[in-house]
């Protein structure tokens, strides 16, 4: 019979494992299924007094899906603890109660120190769901002492360091899990009165509590910003040391005329010997026409007829060649014009553009 037992065992265990693999509609039931499985295993086999190897090993296997599936979906990890603390309420668990708190102590702590306090919020969440009379539960008051620790740590060591866990608590007008943050305010300042808090007083506790939790989130965002920028300025260091200098390459490919190791010199192409740039601009400089056109204007030749007498008109006959001035103009802006199409054209300039 405990062989039939055991084997049923497994088999359940395999189908659990995959509904959470699937994510079927039977994940609502993970709590359910939890909660059977430990009847199984911490009770019938207590009664039936086979206490072997097999039913510690079945008992790891369900408590390490806690940890198997808690960075990739807390609410598997919250819906396993569920079915633990409700096995342990039951009629059936009261015998194991005292191991169940134990076990649930261990993952709180566990959860907390590889996934960081984002945990919390699913967690107590489901316990005031699921969980009837969740305040007494030994799990939650342990929680509320966690968070109360870590605070006045943070509260301590504000100028220096704080944790995350003020981005992860609520204020009481959170419509989600607002209502835990009473229970810290009660907890936290009971410590100073050793008695519950009256109403009258817990208002301004809340109150006390809200600018705590903006503090310690301001001096968190002030540390995530100074750490981001000093991260960004040692990054561009070390882009910069890294990044190799085009300057430095370029120099390294020039050798020095002096030197009798045989090396490839990149030099610029050496000038057509038809049309050397430095001879060409003393030959005609753009200046020249400008000058030419002030000595003989055309407008100059209307106006000496009227001076001139009829009889000055045989000797006016030899002023003539002065005209024949503005025809040379036209002359030298060809033949600069050709020179430096010569230039561009047998490609002198293509070494240095």
């Amino acid at each position: 019979m405990a062989r039939n037992l055991n084997n049923k065992i497994k088999e359940e265990l395999e189908d659990l494992k995959n509904i959470i693999k699937e994510n079927t509609q039977e994940m609502k039931n993970i709590k359910n299924i939890v909660k059977q499985l430990l009847n199984e295993i911490l009770y019938v086999n207590t009664e039936n007094n086979d206490v072997s190897n097999e039913t510690t090993d079945h008992m790891n296997k369900l408590y390490n899906l806690i940890f198997e599936y808690s960075q990739k979906d807390i609410y598997i990890s919250s819906q396993v603890m569920c079915g633990f603390m409700l096995f342990g309420k039951s009629k059936n668990g009261k015998k194991s109660k005292p191991m169940i708190d134990y076990l649930m102590l261990e993952a709180i702590d566990i959860l907390l120190e590889t996934d960081g306090w984002p945990v919390i919020k699913p967690i107590v969440v489901m316990m005031k769901e699921e969980i009837t009379n969740f305040e007494s539960e030994q799990t939650f008051g342990y929680i509320c002492k966690k968070i109360i620790k870590q605070l006045n740590t943070d509260k301590s060591m504000i100028e220096t360091s704080v944790s995350d866990l003020s981005k992860h608590l609520p204020r009481e007008r959170s419509y989600e899990w607002g209502w835990f943050s009473y229970y810290i305010v009660s907890e936290m300042y009971r410590q100073k009165e050793h008695k519950p808090i009256k109403k009258r007083f817990l208002r301004k506790y809340l109150m006390e509590y809200r600018k705590l939790l903006t503090t310690l989130r301001n001096s968190n965002l002030i540390q995530e910003n100074a750490t981001f920028s000093s991260s960004k300025s040692i990054r561009y260091i070390i882009d910069k040391i890294m990044k190799p200098n085009q300057n430095t390459m370029e120099q390294e490919q020039h050798v020095s005329e002096d030197s009798d190791e045989d090396v490839i010199v990149i030099e610029p192409p050496e000038a057509p010997p038809e049309a050397p740039p430095q001879e060409a601009p003393p030959e005609a400089s753009p200046q020249a026409p400008q000058e030419a056109p002030p000595e003989a204007s055309p407008q100059a030749s209307p106006q000496a007829p009227p001076q001139a007498s009829p009889q000055a008109s045989p000797q006016a006959s030899p002023q003539a060649p002065p005209q024949a001035p503005p025809q040379a103009p036209p002359q030298a802006p060809q033949e600069q014009s050709q020179q430096s199409s010569r230039w561009f054209s047998s490609g002198w300039f293509s070494g240095w553009m």
